[in-house]
């Protein structure tokens, strides 16, 4: 279940993705704007979403009672996936700044992705002793 903060965020991001895209979007078809600048701005947005994001991992900490594990191992995972997604916006951010249109897509994806599998495989390992002391203890 979503908590209200999740919610929120959801919204927030939501509402900065949908405004720029459709302030990009006026000035294109004005002719203010180039294409390479809207994908350029587009992806530095979603870089500081990414950043944003990453901010409040390690900040929002569930109740005790929900753990599974020592919560001083939880808020090592938690910070560690915090600092990897910020790590990751920032890359992000500064390939579609700096790097050429064309490239910018495929260093996103090679960035993405490996931070993707890492995350999944953190997750999988906290699901993993999860089940596992919930089998033993029953």
């Amino acid at each position: 279940m979503m908590t209200k903060h999740q919610i929120r965020t959801l919204a927030w991001v939501g509402a900065v993705l949908f405004l720029t895209s459709a302030l990009m979007h006026a000035l294109l078809r004005r002719h203010m704007v180039g294409a390479d600048t809207v994908v350029r701005v587009m992806g530095v947005v979603q870089g500081l979403i990414i950043i944003a994001c990453a901010n409040q991992v390690p900040k929002r900490l569930p109740p005790l009672e929900r753990l599974y594990c020592n919560p001083a191992h939880d808020l090592a995972y938690r910070r560690f996936l915090g600092w990897l997604g910020l790590a990751t916006g920032v890359v992000f951010t500064l390939a579609f700044l700096f790097a050429p249109i064309a490239a910018t897509r495929t260093i996103a994806i090679c960035v993405l992705l490996p931070v993707f599998f890492v995350s999944v495989a953190m997750v999988a390992r906290v699901a993993w002793a999860r089940y596992f002391k919930r089998r033993t203890t029953s």
